[in-house]
C-alpha cells in the first residue's frame, strides 16, 4: 500500500480475468511496466523537441528525470502505483507530471477518435503496450494521474482493445520505393517459397532481401561476392531506413568500383569510427608518455625552436 503522504505520480488500474485481489502475473507486470515507461520517456523527448523513433537509448536527462519506480500494488483490481525513481534536478516534478498527463490525454483523445496528431514514438509504445491484451488475461488499463499539491486536477483515461485498434490505424505502414544498393552478398537461404539473402553494404548495417525462385542460380553464383541489386525496398516511415528489399535484378560488381563508391560516400563520425575500429577512450593514461625517459625533452624542444628561428 502507498501512504497518503507519498501520493504517486501515476496509477495504472489493471482489469481482466487474470487479475485477482491485488495479484498480477509476472509476464504481464513486466510488459506493462516496460511499455508504460517507454511511452513516458518518448513523450518527454517529444515535448523537448527530440526525435522519438530512433536507434539507441533515450537521452540521459530524460532517463534521469522521467524514470518511474513501482511503489505499490493495491488490492481489488490491481492498481500499480508509480512515482519518480529519483529526486528531479533540471526538469523537476512539475514537468514529469506534465509528461505523464500528456500520455493520458493522448489515450483519452484516441478513445474519442480525435483528429489530433500524435507523436510516432508514443504511438509505437502504446501499440506495444496493447500486446498485453492478446493473451486474454487483461482487458483494460486505466491510466490515472492524481492531483499533486492541490494545483492540478486528476486526469484519467482507459486503454483497451478498441483504443489500441485506433493506435494501430495511426501507426504508419512501411513505405515502398525502387532502390539500388551495392554490397557483399553474405548469405542466402534457398528454402522453397521463402528464398532470401543478405547484402552487406560498405557502410551501414546488412540489409535483408528476398528473391524469386527464378533467380536462385544467379544468387548462388554470386555468394560472397560484391553485387549490385535493384528492387522494391521497404522503408521505415519515420527513419527512412531500409528494412527489406525484394530483388528484381542482381549483377556482379567490380570490387574496385564498390570500394571507390564507399570512399566517396559521406560518412558520419560513427561510421568512420566503426570502419577504422576506433573505440571510446577508457583510460586517459594511455595518452601519457610517448617520449623516451632517457632523452632530454627540454633540449629537444629548444633545438626545434632554434632551427625555426634560423630557418
Amino acid at each position: 500500500m502507498v501512504a497518503k503522504r507519498n501520493k504517486p505520480l501515476l496509477k495504472l488500474k489493471i482489469e481482466g480475468t487474470g487479475i485477482h485481489a491485488g495479484r498480477i502475473s509476472v509476464p504481464d507486470l513486466v510488459q506493462i511496466c516496460d511499455k508504460a515507461q517507454n511511452a513516458v520517456h518518448r513523450q518527454a523527448e517529444a515535448l523537448s523537441g527530440r526525435r522519438t523513433l530512433r536507434r539507441g537509448p533515450v537521452t540521459a536527462d530524460v532517463r534521469e528525470e522521467c524514470t518511474l519506480e513501482l511503489v505499490g500494488i493495491s488490492k481489488g483490481s490491481a492498481v500499480l502505483s508509480f512515482d519518480l525513481a529519483k529526486p528531479q534536478l533540471s526538469m523537476g516534478p512539475t514537468v514529469a507530471f506534465d509528461v505523464v498527463s500528456e500520455v493520458v490525454r493522448a489515450i483519452e483523445d484516441l478513445g474519442a477518435d480525435s483528429d489530433r496528431e500524435y507523436d510516432p514514438g508514443v504511438l509505437d509504445s502504446l501499440n506495444s503496450l496493447g500486446e498485453v491484451f492478446e493473451r486474454g488475461s487483461i482487458r483494460a488499463i486505466e491510466w490515472i494521474v492524481p492531483r499533486r499539491n492541490g494545483k492540478k486536477k486528476q486526469v484519467s483515461a482507459v486503454y483497451n482493445r478498441s483504443v489500441r485498434e485506433r493506435v494501430v490505424k495511426r501507426v504508419k505502414a512501411p513505405e515502398h520505393e525502387p532502390l539500388t544498393i551495392e554490397g557483399t552478398l553474405e548469405m542466402a537461404d534457398f528454402k522453397e517459397g521463402d528464398e532470401k539473402c543478405r547484402i552487406h553494404p560498405p557502410i551501414g548495417n546488412p540489409v535483408g532481401c528476398a528473391f524469386d525462385k527464378e533467380m536462385e542460380e544467379d544468387v548462388y553464383a554470386l555468394l560472397r561476392r560484391p553485387v549490385r541489386v535493384r528492387g522494391e525496398a521497404s522503408l521505415d516511415p519515420h527513419t527512412r531506413r531500409v528494412a527489406f528489399i525484394h530483388i528484381n535484378k542482381i549483377e556482379p560488381l567490380d570490387p574496385l568500383v564498390m570500394g571507390a563508391a564507399a570512399f566517396l560516400a559521406l560518412h558520419s563520425f560513427e561510421d568512420l569510427a566503426r570502419l577504422q575500429g576506433v573505440k571510446p577512450l577508457e583510460d586517459i593514461n594511455v595518452l601519457a608518455g610517448g617520449f623516451p625517459e632517457d632523452e632530454d625533452i627540454d633540449g629537444f624542444l629548444n633545438d626545434i625552436y632554434r632551427h625555426r628561428e634560423t630557418a
